[in-house]
């Protein structure tokens, strides 16, 4: 099961005026995933990297059991149209 099928990035600026943030977002990319097998290619090639980040309780109840924060995936910017193919682009400037 894949749950990144698309991607979305989302270029923006911001300022502050009396106190609140203003945002304006002017660019905008979709990608969709090529494929599951285009993944683990660029996994071995290194342009992709997988990193998990787990601890071990420490006290209470749950003490010496570990626990599975979150799976981190890394790309390079340069490299996501390797991994995705670019379905939709708006460029607002």
């Amino acid at each position: 099961m894949i749950n990144l099928l698309n991607l979305a990035i989302v270029k923006a600026s911001k300022k502050k005026v009396n106190g609140w943030y203003y945002y304006r977002y002017y660019e905008i990319f979709c990608y969709q995933l090529t494929g599951f097998e285009t993944f683990v290619n660029l996994l071995y090639e290194g342009k992709v990297s997988v990193n998990l980040e787990s601890y071990v309780f420490k006290s209470g109840y749950k003490k010496g059991k570990s626990y599975h924060k979150r799976l981190i995936f890394r790309i390079e910017k340069d490299n996501i149209p390797l991994l995705f193919d670019l379905k939709y682009h708006l460029n607002l400037d």
